[in-house]
């Protein structure tokens, strides 16, 4: 974890990505950590998915993404997601 921020291997964070449409979870955005002399920074480098609404599209582009735009040097990634819907479903 990195400034409240739970870091994944890209390939695990393909796994949350599959999760979270399945659940119907809107993700906002995708944010890139990398590793500079051993210390976890964040890159300007990111995914801004925040004026869509599109849970299925907003998927597909955090998939793509990761699977093919991630800049080198990646070590890690976060994904950004609306936490209203994981509120929303724990209440009930």
């Amino acid at each position: 974890m990195k400034a409240g921020e739970i870091l994944l291997q890209p390939r695990a964070a393909l796994s949350l990505i599959e999760e979270l449409e399945q659940a119907g979870v809107l993700i906002l955005g995708v944010d890139v950590w990398y590793d500079m002399d051993g210390e976890i920074a964040q890159s300007l480098s990111s995914l801004d998915l925040s004026e869509s609404r599109d849970r299925r599209c907003n998927a597909t582009q955090a998939r793509s993404f990761i699977e093919s735009n991630l800049p080198e040097g990646t070590v890690f990634v976060s994904l950004v997601f609306d936490e209203s819907a994981m509120d929303a479903r724990s209440s009930t």
